[in-house]
């Protein structure tokens, strides 16, 4: 299997090649509410591809927010078990935090 997890206040899109992956994070901000909500994904933000595979990621963020860290592209060789790949939208106003 492999998944992309997300990180960031910004929002945007990461698409696998192959085809698998078309995950989208909505822009959010944790000091809006108590306690802080989770950003909101949707799509398919996890795939299975045989081991062996070559699977290159590309982030795009959406208009206001950046990719701060991440794939842009980026590959991995899927191996047996979980791999992930990881990403960080930024606003385009500074506000943002992650960790990884």
């Amino acid at each position: 299997m492999t998944a992309w997890t997300s990180d960031g206040w910004g929002g945007g899109t990461v698409v696998s090649n192959p085809a698998g992956i078309n995950c989208h994070q909505s822009e959010w901000n944790p000091y809006e509410e108590d306690p802080a909500p989770q950003p909101d994904t949707s799509g398919t933000c996890d795939a299975l591809f045989p081991v062996g595979t070559v699977v290159t990621f590309t982030a795009t963020p959406d208009p206001g927010s950046n990719v701060n860290y991440g794939p842009d592209p980026a590959s991995l060789t899927v191996r047996a078990g979980y791999n992930a790949t990881y990403v960080v939208f930024c606003p385009n106003d500074g506000l943002c935090s992650a960790w990884y």
